[in-house]
């Protein structure tokens, strides 16, 4: 009889690799790998029909839950995908390297059934993991706990430690271990009972009855090397809390059924989150040295990374997050991606820093996406083309961040975004003339979406304040980019606003003193802005000037009237208002002039040479503009 473990030739190997299967590959993955399927897009037409769904999600669903709908259609069983895919593994272990349990026994005591088992299964584990060779090789163990705390998992040769596939029924806990080998978990089930069940009560996951009844605590762990936790199943609670991953950590494809806490890990090597699924909320906040990955991973509750340092590349790429994210403080050093994320919750990066560019691009949020006080250096955020979120830059600094919208959306491009008190450093408004013309307003939100509901408020003097400072920021943005045009205009709405602070601190001030101080500084403001629109536009001093021009004529002939000097003609007085506007009359003045005709020509001339000198002023500020 063999003392060898015979559980790599058993059927309950077999089930396991099953269930592993059925979850891991979808339909696409196994008609590509199988050579018995050739037709895959025929085949997945006709499943979506069946399934009433497109073929996308046909084609990317998992291959169990497609057995489970329709096997006739696809005339194939669990067991032919699982040999298909056995076939492409050449590392999985041929024969276990542990002794059976007892004599008579088939399996070795990691493998047998951990219901009928009594025996002390920590103190063999560890006594077993630091001989040599393939000892450490726990693959497809069975288990009603593992217990590593404190413990120092050492690297006595280059063989990993090697957890594939197992199944963890019972609570996970390896609080404060030392692992100084590569550690494999992937395809594992950590605190989940998989064991069937008779009762109809039980609740089921699959073809399986599932109990959620362990634990799963890696606080204050630390992997020296490599952590593979892909395809892993986290039934309970995960406490990876002030963790740290030395090498890459990998998550890919995981399920975290409850919990997940990783608050204060450190990630020194790259971390994968990629296609991972979350069922409870996630607490990612923490330090990642390396890059962090979480493309198409998907939360069903709240997401927080407030507080956390990516001091590479982030990527969210597809991301679904349900619930709110929460990025307060957070920094990203690095390239940061969350092209076609999808919000569900509020979504707030309020006073984060992204030092690296950053590209939201084509994003969907059910709220505006909040990035007060955040710091933008540089990125993209493309609008997609519909249901488009608003960005939220409220006291936000916004570098050289490339804005783009569909064709039908460039002309409300500043619509979406909410901008208040912002300063722009490097931002180039060269770049979008023709959607700020002809008004160049920043500060409305004059789109439909729900999200863009937070318009400056101009009907108090502090939002009036608001409106003043929002425009001296972009006229100093637009200034230090050289983009005159920009300047000018932003410099006009800013004077206008303070016009408009004058005007309603003359109703609201608490003494009489400043209500005239506010008076007196509405009317030069209002002056000056009809005059000259602030210096800014020469055409208004040209009118203005005829305008005085005219009226000096009028007064002239009104006052000569007076004086009974009839025989002048309307051109003459036409010709002396011209000549006194200029403060430079040839000729003679009508005759017997009165003093008051010689006080009147004195004021025009003090107003010509005031308009004269306006004009060379905003000529020469409009050339330079």
């Amino acid at each position: 009889m063999s003392t060898r473990c015979s559980y790599f030739s058993s059927d309950d190997w077999n089930q396991r690799l099953n269930r592993y299967v059925s979850k891991a590959w979808d339909l696409e993955t196994f008609l590509h790998e199988s050579p018995q399927h050739t037709a895959d897009s025929a085949l997945i037409d006709d499943l979506a029909a069946e399934l009433d769904v497109d073929q996308q999600t046909v084609a990317t669903r998992p291959i169990g839950q497609i057995l489970e709908a329709q096997p006739v259609i696809l005339e194939t069983t669990l067991d032919e995908v699982r040999q298909v895919w056995q076939a492409k593994q050449d590392d999985l272990p041929e024969q276990c390297p542990h002794p059976v349990r007892k004599e008579h026994d088939a399996f070795c005591l990691c493998h047998s059934d951990p219901e009928r088992r009594h025996e002390d299964v920590r103190e063999w584990l560890l006594d077993t993991i630091h001989t040599t060779g393939r000892k450490n090789c726990f693959v497809g163990a069975r288990l009603n706990g593992l217990d590593f705390t404190n413990a120092h998992i050492q690297a006595t040769d280059n063989q990993p430690l090697d957890f594939r596939y197992a199944d963890v029924r019972g609570p996970v806990t390896c609080a404060n271990a030392t692992f100084s080998r590569d550690v494999l978990f992937k395809g594992a089930d950590l605190g989940v009972d998989t064991t069937p069940r008779q009762s109809e009560e039980d609740p089921t996951f699959g073809n399986h009855f599932v109990d959620f009844v362990g634990e799963i605590d890696f606080m204050g762990a630390r992997f020296e090397r490599a952590a593979d936790f892909k395809f892993v199943t986290f039934g309970g609670k995960a406490r990876v809390n002030s963790a740290v991953f030395d090498g890459p950590a990998m998550f890919n494809y995981a399920h975290f059924r409850d919990q997940a806490d990783f608050m204060a890990a450190t990630c020194n090597g790259k971390t994968d989150f990629s296609k991972s699924q979350f069922d409870g909320d996630a607490f990612l906040n923490g330090t990642y040295n390396g890059a962090a990955i979480f493309n198409y991973a998907t939360f069903d509750g709240d997401v927080d990374i407030w507080s956390t340092t990516f001091q590479r590349k982030a990527e969210f790429w597809a991301v679904n997050i349900g619930g709110q994210l929460n990025a307060q403080y957070a920094e990203f050093n690095a390239e940061t991606r969350f092209t076609e994320a999808t919000f569900g919750g509020h979504t707030t990066f309020e006073q984060a820093v992204f030092d690296g560019p950053v590209y939201f691009k084509r994003v969907a949020a059910t709220s505006s996406i909040d990035l007060q006080k955040a710091e933008i250096s540089d990125g993209t955020i493309s609008l997609p083309d519909a249901n488009s979120p608003c960005y939220d830059l409220r006291y936000a600094t916004v570098g050289d961040v490339l804005l783009e919208a569909p064709p039908d959306k460039y002309d409300d491009l500043f619509e979406y975004f909410y901008i208040k008190r912002t300063v722009f450093d490097g931002f180039e408004f060269a770049d979008y003339t023709s959607a700020l013309r002809p008004d160049w307003e920043l500060h409305t939100n004059n789109v439909p979406q729900a999200t863009c509901t937070e318009p400056i408020t101009t009907d108090t003097t502090e939002g009036l304040a608001d409106l003043e400072a929002t425009y001296l920021k972009a006229k100093t943005g637009a200034t230090d980019v050289g983009h005159n045009k920009a300047a000018s205009e932003f410099f006009f709405h800013e004077m206008q606003a303070r016009r408009r602070q004058h005007g309603s601190q003359i109703w609201h001030a608490d003494t009489i003193g400043n209500q005239i101080r506010a008076a007196l500084n509405w009317t030069s403001n209002t002056l000056l802005g009809v005059t000259s629109g602030y210096g800014e536009r020469p055409r208004r001093v040209v009118g203005t000037s005829m305008f005085v021009v005219g009226f000096f004529a009028a007064l002239y002939w009104g006052l000569a009237m007076y004086a009974d000097q009839a025989d002048a003609s309307g051109i003459e007085y036409l010709l002396l208002s011209i000549q006194s506007f200029i403060t430079f009359i040839l000729g003679d003045v009508p005759q017997q002039p009165t003093f008051g005709l010689e006080l009147v020509t004195a004021v025009q001339g003090f107003i010509g040479a005031f308009l004269i000198a306006l004009l060379v002023f905003t000529l020469t500020r409009s050339v330079h503009r």
